[in-house]
């Protein structure tokens, strides 16, 4: 697996390939300790070159989504594949990760949760 995350204005956008399995989530967690201290709170995390996810790694993304809502972090994921969509129905967690279409999505989630 490789991730790769770049800052920007309006958000930290991370970029995920391959397989994640549960250590690999640890990126992602110094990521939203990042984003808990600054003024940019929101992770946007590109899953369209993730080919799956191991279920431990999903538990811990579920633990991160938690964290991040308690953080005040828009943590949200788009562009999922289909089998990425599939583990993550099978396992019930589709109601509590933040998942969108595609960045345009990501973008304007973020910015009607900014006025409202």
């Amino acid at each position: 697996m490789s991730t790769i995350v770049q800052h920007m204005k309006e958000c930290s956008l991370v970029l995920m390939k391959g397989h994640i399995e549960e250590p690999d989530c640890a990126f992602l967690e110094n990521v939203l300790l990042a984003a808990s201290l600054s003024r940019n709170k929101s992770i946007w995390v590109d899953c369209e070159n993730v080919t799956s996810v191991s279920f431990k790694a999903l538990r811990k993304l579920l633990s991160l989504s938690n964290e991040a809502t308690s953080e005040g972090v828009n943590l949200l994921f788009f562009e999922m594949t289909p089998s990425v969509k599939k583990a993550i129905k099978v396992s019930r967690m589709e109601a509590v990760l933040h998942v969108v279409p595609s960045i345009a999505d990501a973008s304007r989630y973020c910015r009607n949760k900014r006025k409202g």
